[in-house]
């Protein structure tokens, strides 16, 4: 499938890298906002803003715990549960600088993104890191004498998608992950 340009979706020529048709391109290689307008008076909408969804993820934490992840990259764990709802914050916490991003779980299902913006940059692919890791744990802890690259591998493929996602780990630190959990499994002492 060929790619379309951002301002006007006229398919573009494998040479062309910006994303930008010739009769889009300006010399300095952007779009101005005149040739925006005159493209929407040609009947080309501009993009829709994106909707942000949320997804649970059961045993998402490295404790096990369930955690949160928007579309947009940004996670969350559990602060407190109440009877009006749940409060989630931005798991990104280090001592100095803590995210106070929040989101706000009604008992319906629906969430409400709290007044503070994110201190730093969204994860790109979030949710499939989540997913895949808290995969791997549960194929670890029912596959006990499995080797833990095999599982990895086993579930890679299985969660593979086409969007990219710079922040999965190496399959060797996923392995790890998997040994780690089932570590926590084993009896204490055999005696």
């Amino acid at each position: 499938m060929a790619d379309q340009c951002i301002v006007c979706e006229a398919s573009l020529q494998p040479f062309h890298k910006d994303l930008l048709c010739d009769g889009c391109r300006t010399p300095t290689g952007t779009p101005t906002a005149s040739d925006k307008k005159a493209h929407i008076a040609e009947g080309v909408a501009e993009p829709e803003e994106f909707q942000r969804t949320f997804q649970i993820v059961e045993g998402g934490t490295q404790r096990g715990k369930h955690k949160l992840v928007d579309s947009f990259g940004y996670t969350y764990t559990v602060k407190r549960r109440r009877i009006a709802g749940t409060d989630w914050q931005c798991s990104v916490r280090p001592k100095n600088n803590p995210c106070r991003a929040a989101v706000t779980q009604k008992p319906d299902g629906t969430f409400t993104v709290g007044g503070r913006a994110h201190n730093h940059t969204a994860s790109v692919g979030a949710h499939i890191v989540t997913r895949i890791t808290s995969r791997i744990k549960k194929e670890a802890a029912t596959e006990l004498f499995k080797p833990a690259s095999a599982i990895v591998k086993e579930v890679l493929l299985e969660e593979r998608t086409d969007a990219p996602c710079p922040s999965l780990p190496r399959p060797e630190y996923l392995a790890r992950i998997a040994n780690r959990f089932r570590q926590q499994l084993r009896p204490a002492d055999f005696d």
